[in-house]
Order: structure tokens, then C-alpha cells, then sequence
């Protein structure tokens, strides 16, 4: 496996942390990881922290990225409703939101940032991501 994956359920949301090469189905096993732990803990907000995953996606790639996490997003628990934020840096996120265009177009309450702040605040949580 090329990611190692770690989650934490908080009192506000899911925390979930990667590390290693991007590849999307581990990238899809770690996201639905976090979906299944939120519903376990009737958490809505999900915060995958991508800082430490590595990877250049080609646009096609990205594509694939934003399409796969919308599907993935479909499958949740009926009557579920997360709202996800994704961290990382470049060259894995795209400048120009690219992934997060697809994802979001299918309806998915997706955003994709550099800044954890920006995370933070999109998912309306006020501490910090692992402050208890």
C-alpha cells in the first residue's frame, strides 16, 4: 500500500490523515473509511489532511479524482449528509481546483484548500483539526 491512513473521530468531525503516493483507490479506501467512521459516530463534517501525501496528478487524473468521490459520495448511508473538506499542498492539488470543480458539479459539499485554516472554516469548526 502507497497510503497509510489515520482517523480520528473529534468531537466536531472526522479526522482523517494521509501519507505516502497518491493512488486513487487507496486515496478512495482511506475517504470511505472516513464516511463509514462518521456515520458510526453521527459525525457531518470531514476533514481529510492530505499535507504529507505526495503525487502530480495529470488532469485526466484529477478528473478521475473528483468523479470517483462523487460516486463514492452516492453510496453513503441514506439520509447521511457529510460535508468534506481536503487539505494538501501542490503539486497534489491543483491551483485551479480542478478535482474539486468535478466533485462539487455532482452535488458533493466538497472543498479542496492548501490552507487549513480555510478548511477549518468551510466545515465551520471552531479549534483546531485534533484539539479534543
Amino acid at each position: 500500500m502507497n497510503i497509510k491512513y489515520e482517523i480520528t473521530v473529534l468531537p466536531t468531525h472526522v479526522l482523517v490523515v494521509g501519507e505516502g503516493m497518491y493512488e486513487l483507490a487507496e486515496v478512495l479506501r482511506a475517504i470511505e473509511a472516513g464516511f463509514k467512521a462518521a456515520s458510526a459516530h453521527k459525525r457531518t463534517r470531514i476533514l481529510l489532511d492530505a499535507r504529507k501525501v505526495k503525487g502530480n496528478l495529470s488532469l485526466m487524473q484529477r478528473y478521475e479524482f473528483g468523479e470517483a468521490v462523487a460516486q463514492l459520495y452516492g453510496r453513503r448511508p441514506e439520509g447521511s449528509f457529510y460535508r468534506i473538506a481536503l487539505v494538501g499542498n501542490e503539486p497534489l492539488l491543483d491551483p485551479e481546483h480542478f478535482g474539486e470543480i468535478v466533485a462539487v458539479n455532482r452535488a458533493v459539499p466538497y472543498k479542496a484548500t492548501m490552507v487549513m485554516q480555510e478548511a477549518l472554516d468551510w466545515l465551520d469548526i471552531q479549534s483546531g483539526p485534533t484539539d479534543a
